[in-house]
C-alpha cells in the first residue's frame, strides 16, 4: 500500500513537471519527492558555494573583452542580410549577454547597433566601438575592492588618438564588464 502511495506521489509530480514547463531534473524531482515523505537525513541544507574572488588579472580582462566583442560585434548573420541569426529579439541578446557585462552596459550596446523588425533581429551596419587591444599595454588600476579599470591609449585614422577605459566589478561571483569610457587623448 505504501509503495503504491509512493508511486502514485512521483506520478503526480512527474505529471506536474510535464504539465508545467518545469526544467528540473529528475534526480531533483526525486529528491523533492523524498524530502516531502521525510526520507531524507535532516542535516543542514549544502549552501551554495561562492565563487572565489580574485583580483582580476589582464588576461582575465582580455578574456571578457573579447567575449563581448564576439557576443555583441562579431554575430552570426543569416545569408547576406544583417539578419542575427541566433536571435529574434534585443531581449534575448541582453539575457544571452549577461554573464559577461551588466544589464545597463548591454542594453545600451544592443540599444545602439541592433534593431528589431517582424520578429528578428538585424545588427546597424556602423563601425563598433573601440576596444582593448591584446597586442597593446594596458594599465589595471584597482578602484576598491570590487572594481577595476583597464586602460589602454590607442590611435586610428578614425578615431585619432585615444584613451579607452574599461571598467570590470565584481557582480554574481563573476568579474563582469559594467562600463566603457572612451577619451580623445590631444
Amino acid at each position: 500500500m505504501l509503495l503504491l502511495k509512493r508511486l502514485s506521489v512521483v506520478k503526480l509530480l512527474v505529471a506536474l513537471v510535464v504539465m508545467s514547463g518545469c526544467t528540473s531534473s529528475q534526480e531533483q524531482v526525486v529528491e523533492e519527492h523524498e524530502k516531502s515523505l521525510g526520507d531524507t537525513p535532516t542535516e543542514k541544507e549544502e549552501q551554495p558555494r561562492e565563487a572565489v574572488k580574485e583580483p582580476l588579472t589582464e588576461t582575465r580582462a582580455l578574456e571578457i573583452e573579447a567575449a563581448f566583442f564576439d557576443q555583441l560585434f562579431t554575430p552570426e548573420t543569416v545569408g547576406k542580410t544583417n539578419e542575427i541569426k541566433a536571435y529574434q529579439s534585443k531581449a534575448a541578446l541582453i539575457e544571452a549577454t549577461l554573464a559577461i557585462a551588466s544589464r545597463d552596459l548591454v542594453k545600451q550596446h544592443v540599444d545602439d547597433y541592433y534593431r528589431e523588425e517582424e520578429g528578428l533581429l538585424y545588427v546597424v551596419p556602423k563601425d563598433g566601438p573601440a576596444k582593448l587591444l591584446s597586442d597593446l599595454p594596458v594599465s589595471i588600476n584597482q578602484v576598491d575592492e570590487d572594481t577595476y579599470h583597464v586602460s589602454q591609449q590607442n590611435e586610428n585614422e578614425l578615431r585619432g588618438p585615444y584613451i579607452l577605459t574599461v571598467e570590470f566589478s565584481w557582480m554574481d561571483d563573476a568579474w563582469k564588464m559594467t562600463d566603457r569610457i572612451f577619451e580623445v587623448d590631444n
